[in-house]
């Protein structure tokens, strides 16, 4: 009569137990089925003690509290073996795997999945089985084994069907929804999430749903529908923290930070995130901290603080690496290198770059590749190997084409329209970079319209178009500032301060460069500073305060040097080339010019080369060398002149010709020192129809000035000869008229 009494209260104990469980209600079901436990071990029946020390591990998993749930499960699976109860060992087996596999252990949580495929396949149980399946399949699309993953998938989803289990069929077409998603097959895995959604929803599986809501909300990002995702987000949100279903509370968390991340709102994404975590790390999900830090180091990357980007990026990696979640280790390695390229460690970030697009090939994440292809293309550039960053960029802008990628792909073309800047092919660079502007527009991308504003002002700016320039600039300024955009921001301030200083603003430039300096160090962009201080320096040469300019860019070369960084060092060469010719020291002047221009040509920068080598010619011009000066004035006028071949508009032609008067004047002169005043003629008549005859004809009459002027220490023959060069001129100047 006792016996039955106390048996009578342990079966209540039990149900409010596996009751509260089912509702979330963990420390209720820890306080019944405790007491069920004791009841059936007074009763000495084994097979109830192991029931109850099952549902005690599962009550302790919903706590949290992993470590005492895997001790219950096993001691649960002991018990099962001593009691015969082959069904209960199978099931605690699988739990398990599930407790390993939330605390990132896959290899563990393999094990035990295999086996309890196999106790569930010997008691003839297809629904264990699905289960087992299922979870191998989330292991194998974790390590990025795509093609046996969907096998997994598959067969799980046939074993469902068998046991005519429609929540677990739901189960296996939301794996199926992750696999297609991580392959970018948007549409196959939205009706992959819908039609599990409505499985959830028939069978009133709320926690299925909230997991169904949460990957159509991650494809609705994806594809660039933020205020989707963030409604769907919010709904799904409310659904879990009602069932407390904890995780499934701190995944549309993270959903809702990727969401702020992606308008344009750190500050809100970086918060939000943060709640996320501290859920993940009491939950114990290895997964879920490494997730949140991978968008951590997106935000943190975004804002320009690169040292807290790195440093959550390779804590992301470690956990990674160490649950052996290749997907995840892919995109953080992505975001590693490309940290490292933004602090100017060009070297470090190539080869990891190369890293993440060897992850990318093995986890058949096409977009990490491509993306990866992108970032060597970036590297490419910024060394100077032109050539290698065409065949980078051409290869990305395929890849991303080929999946769909529109965002990406405009970032493609837009490093191929900087290459054709580069090379002074500036019709083909404005319409390159018009499709990017048109495509970022109808995205609704603001950091891509904000390059494209950038890269159109410096193609007005070399071109010669001063005022429609600087708009531009101002323009992009503002775009890049809205859109959080650093580095697109401080290279606009730098672009109208090069313009302002172009123009003998001096004040204004030397404000400009201050602001984006500061701006650099807070983004802790080294590149940028120590353009910024370079031109700071530019500015002191205007000044003619050569001694401070010279130590200055001496001091920003060896920074340029050491992060590979071609076009800022061609610009510190020609700054220490121009400070030692204000010094008077010419023939210390000659070697930085010869550099600078033979790395312009190394990287096909046709102005950078004609700048440094004009430099250059100046140099020997003065110290008499005349004719030695002809030749690299005449490769610097063939440059420009290759230039002219890529301005469809004369007007374009015009101001571009504009622009470089200085050198076609200095050329014209050397002309005529040389005794070549038929080439003289021709090149100043061919400018002078093309361009404009004034400011040329104002140039050789100052020079002319300057022969005849009174009070020069030179000698009788000195002076007869200049009175004769300046009739040359002036017969040459009238031409012009």
């Amino acid at each position: 009569m006792i016996q039955d009494s106390t048996r009578a209260d342990a079966e209540r104990a039990l149900q409010r137990g596996i009751l509260a469980c089912g509702e979330g209600r963990a420390d209720a079901a820890l306080e019944a089925l405790v007491q069920a436990e004791t009841l059936f071990r007074q009763l000495n029946d084994l097979g109830k003690i192991a029931e109850s020390r099952s549902y005690i591990g599962e009550a302790q998993r919903l706590s949290g509290a992993l470590d005492q749930a895997s001790a219950s499960y096993e001691r649960a699976i002991r018990l099962a073996q001593e009691s015969q109860n082959a069904a209960l060992e199978a099931s605690n087996t699988l739990a398990l795997g599930h407790i390993e596999r939330q605390r990132g252990q896959n290899d563990k949580a393999r094990g035990f999945y295999e086996r309890a495929v196999k106790q569930f396949a010997a008691l003839n149980k297809p629904s264990g089985q699905a289960s087992a399946l299922l979870a191998l399949g989330h292991i194998e699309r974790s390590r990025g084994h795509l093609q046996q993953a969907s096998a997994r998938y598959s067969e799980a989803a046939g074993y469902y069907r068998q046991a005519n289990d429609r929540p677990g069929i739901a189960d296996a077409l939301r794996g199926q929804g992750d696999m297609l998603r991580q392959q970018r097959q948007f549409a196959e895995a939205t009706q992959a999430y819908q039609e599990a959604l409505e499985i959830s929803e028939r069978a009133r599986d709320v926690f299925g749903a909230v997991d169904a809501n949460l990957g159509l909300a991650r494809i609705e990002l994806h594809t660039g529908h933020a205020e989707e995702a963030a409604q769907r987000l919010s709904r799904s949100d409310q659904q879990a923290i009602m069932i407390e279903y904890t995780l499934g509370h701190a995944d549309a968390l993270l959903g809702l930070a990727a969401v702020s991340a992606q308008r344009g709102r750190p500050d809100q994404a970086l918060a939000t995130a943060e709640r996320a975590a501290e859920i993940y790390r009491a939950a114990q999900s290895g997964q879920g901290e490494a997730d949140t830090n991978l968008l951590l180091g997106e935000v943190h990357l975004r804002r320009g603080q690169l040292y807290q980007a790195q440093a959550v990026y390779e804590r992301a990696n470690r956990t990674y690496q160490a649950i052996k979640q290749r997907a995840g280790l892919t995109d953080s390695t992505l975001g590693l290198a490309e940290t490292q390229r933004r602090r100017a460690q060009l070297e470090r970030a190539s080869t990891t770059f190369s890293e993440a697009r060897k992850l990318a090939q093995e986890a058949e994440n096409a977009l990490a590749e491509a993306l990866a292809v992108f970032g060597l293309g970036e590297i490419a550039r910024q060394r100077g190997q032109t050539t290698q960053a065409e065949a980078f960029y051409r290869d990305a802008a395929r890849r991303f084409e080929q999946m769909r990628a529109p965002q990406q792909q405009a970032l493609a073309q837009l490093g191929l329209a900087r290459l054709e800047l580069t090379r002074a092919h500036l019709d083909e660079a404005t319409a390159q970079n018009r499709l990017v502007e048109e495509q970022s527009k109808r995205l609704g991308a603001p950091v891509g319209l904000a390059h494209s504003l950038l890269l159109q002002a410096e193609i007005l700016a070399a071109t010669g178009r001063t005022q429609d320039a600087l708009a531009v600039f101002s323009a992009c300024r503002e775009v890049a500032r809205e859109a959080i955009a650093p580095p697109v921001e401080i290279e606009a301030l730098l672009g109208r301060a090069r313009l302002e200083l172009e123009s003998d603003h001096l004040d204004a430039a030397l404000s400009l460069y201050n602001e984006a300096g500061t701006l650099a160090r807070a983004s802790e962009d080294r590149i940028n500073e120590g353009l910024a201080n370079i031109g700071l320096a530019s500015v002191m040469l205007r000044r003619e305060l050569w001694d401070e300019a010279l130590e200055r860019y001496q001091e920003m070369l060896p920074r340029f040097r050491a992060a590979g960084d071609a076009a800022a060092q061609e610009t510190g060469l020609l700054g220490i080339g121009l400070a030692a010719r204000g010094q008077g020291d010419f023939s210390r002047a000659l070697t930085p010019f010869a550099e600078a221009a033979e790395l312009a040509r190394a990287a096909e920068h046709t102005f950078g080369e004609a700048e440094s080598l004009h430099a250059h010619a100046s140099m020997l011009i003065a110290q008499g060398q005349v004719e030695n000066s002809l030749a690299p004035l005449e490769t610097a006028i063939a440059r420009i002149e290759r230039a002219l071949t890529h301005l469809a508009a004369q007007t374009d032609q015009r101001s571009l010709l504009q622009r470089w008067v200085a050198l076609y004047t200095d050329a014209v002169l050397s002309y005529l020192r040389a005794g070549q005043d038929t080439h003289a003629q021709t090149l100043a008549l061919s400018y002078a129809q093309r361009a404009s005859a004034v400011e040329l004809a104002a140039r050789l009459k100052a020079y002319e000035e300057s022969l005849t002027a009174k009070g020069q220490q030179i000698s009788k023959e000195q002076q007869e000869q200049n009175k004769a060069l300046a009739k040359r001129v002036s017969e040459l100047r009238k031409r012009l008229k």
